[in-house]
């Protein structure tokens, strides 16, 4: 096999997986891998010979940098930085590009090591194999996690809220029957059957020309192993919701936003005030987009005789300050307002990389940069996680979070056992410009949240779609209106039941590195036990 063509196996592997984020997609997660289980399988590598070994975690590296770069092309519409007053062209070309570089290699480094675990089984029977591989890609993915927070995010999200956009299970919150394996292990549970389905393809196609009859046997094995995978998570979730009904319904008004990136604090203002105002349904809760903040006019007003601003309407939104991001639920009837803080911050903008404050105090005057940094956020991994309880509303407890906290599952999670019985995500997607591609990708993050979680899930959003998921990873509602503003009525139930990852939450990692750690000591035996004998 010839190197260009090797190039091409991994190439097209990276082209199916980045075209299965998607969300829509999903099929493709199927059949990603099969180009690079081709290769191992034609490949004969010499695990003693350092430049076979280099060679094999280069194309496995271009793998993973191919698929993190085309999956998340949409980072180049923040171009120009504008919307930070960074409006040198070449400097927001050197920023844009680096993070999205570092993301990219970040996320490759790790991924890297899986196609050498992949060679030591390859003479393994097909279940093995599988259960091998599956287990080292669940390992490397969470490690992953903790690459990019060094790279990228910072050292807070190490034993914080992880970044994980990059998971492999997310477009699988779309796939009938396999979407419940998310309530049930979370995203590695999910990751874990999606590449034990890739090797059962590979092994299906292989065994039809093979006369190996112990392989056939383990290829069925290994294709009841996930039957019996899929219909337990889902036979299990379909009792735990069945025997955990209890539920209350509430009105609910979501509201659109379509501003630029930049757009001055009082046209926001008035723009939420319209929205409020257009809203009939006294009795409903309004949801009002990332940084919409109509918190400052009503503790202005608070005190006047005009005490019914917003009526009678409980009112969820968001506004920053000087140290970072909050979210806001405010009661006009009895006066209360309670706040949630931001706990996984953006590079920039909410906070700088190293090298990107050292690139901008190299290029910007003193006082530009005084001003710039007055306005990013102090990061705080100690930001208690927080859910508003409304007493005149039974059941109602909601937990939110805003922009990019979606990506983290450790966030919700956390609420969801504190009570939360309604989550919400409050954001702007202004930096972006309208992203097609970004916004079926949240929709996809935000379901599997729901599914998880086992919660209705509302997003109120800016310069995207704005939607409720319910409990079962299903859109009851998505707006579709490009007007300044706009808003769309809901009725949310709220639900009570945990789920199995809500109870137990990333123990499916701890399970991979058992299987693990058994398979390599089985493999030893087996290599050596006859030979000393």
């Amino acid at each position: 096999m010839r190197s260009y063509q090797k190039f091409f196996l991994f190439s097209v592997a990276a082209l199916c997986a980045s075209t299965a984020m998607d969300y829509l997609m999903w099929p493709l997660l199927c059949i990603f891998l099969l180009p690079i289980l081709y290769y191992v399988e034609m490949y004969s590598l010499d695990l003693f010979k350092a430049k076979e070994i280099l060679r094999s975690l280069l194309y496995m590296f271009w793998f993973g940098f191919a698929f993190a770069i085309c999956s998340t092309y949409w980072f180049l519409a923040t171009y120009p930085l504008d919307g930070l007053n960074i409006h040198s062209p070449i400097l927001s070309i050197v920023i844009i590009g680096g993070v999205w570089m570092c993301f990219g290699v970040a996320l490759s480094l790790p991924l890297a090591a899986w196609i050498l675990v992949a060679f030591v089984f390859k003479k393994a029977r097909p279940l093995t194999a599988a259960l091998v591989g599956a287990c080292a890609w669940v390992i490397l993915e969470y490690a992953r996690s903790w690459l990019v927070a060094l790279a990228v995010y910072g050292s807070e999200t190490l034993f914080g809220p992880h970044h994980t956009y990059y998971s492999m299970a997310y477009p699988l919150s779309a796939a009938p029957i396999a979407k419940e394996l998310l309530p049930v292990g979370g995203i590695y549970l999910a990751s874990f059957v999606i590449i034990l389905t890739n090797y059962l393809i590979y092994h299906t196609i292989r065994m039809i020309p093979s006369g190996d009859h112990a392989d056939r046997i383990s290829t069925f094995k290994l294709g009841g192993l996930i039957i019996c995978m899929l219909s337990i998570s889902a036979g299990g979730m379909h009792l735990i919701r069945n025997e955990n009904d209890s539920q209350t319904t509430f009105q609910a008004a979501i509201i659109t936003t379509n501003l630029p990136s930049g757009t001055q604090k009082d046209i926001k203002e008035d723009v939420a005030l319209n929205a409020v105002n257009s809203i009939s349904n006294k009795d409903a809760l309004i949801f009002l987009p990332e940084n919409i903040n109509i918190l400052a006019p009503y503790l202005q007003k608070r005190g006047a005789s005009n005490t019914s601003l917003y009526n009678d309407h409980l009112i969820v939104g968001s506004f920053s300050d000087e140290k970072f991001s909050n979210i806001f639920f405010l009661n006009p009837r009895s006066g209360e307002v309670a706040y949630s803080g931001k706990q996984l911050l953006m590079p920039v903008g909410e906070y700088n990389i190293n090298w990107v404050t050292f690139l901008l105090r190299k290029t910007q005057s003193a006082e530009w940069m005084q001003n710039y940094e007055r306005s990013l956020h102090a990061s705080n991994k100690h930001t208690p996680t927080f859910v508003f309880n409304d007493n005149s509303k039974n059941d109602l407890r909601i937990a939110g979070t805003l922009c990019s906290e979606n990506i983290s599952p450790y966030i919700y999670r956390d609420a969801t056992n504190l009570g939360a019985t309604v989550l919400i995500n409050l954001a702007s997607h202004a930096p972006f410009r309208g992203s097609p591609l970004l916004s079926r990708q949240t929709i996809g993050i935000s379901a599997t949240r729901a599914l998880e979680n086992g919660r209705y899930y509302i997003a109120a959003s800016n310069d995207t779609r704005s939607f409720v998921i319910t409990d079962q990873g299903i859109i009851q509602q998505i707006s579709d209106s490009k007007a300044t503003f706009s808003h769309f009525n809901a009725l949310i139930q709220t639900k009570n039941y945990m789920t199995p990852y809500v109870l137990f939450g990333d123990y499916f990692v701890v399970v991979c590195c058992v299987l693990l750690m058994l398979a390599f000591i089985w493999r030893e035996r087996v290599l050596y036990l006859p030979n000393i004998a």
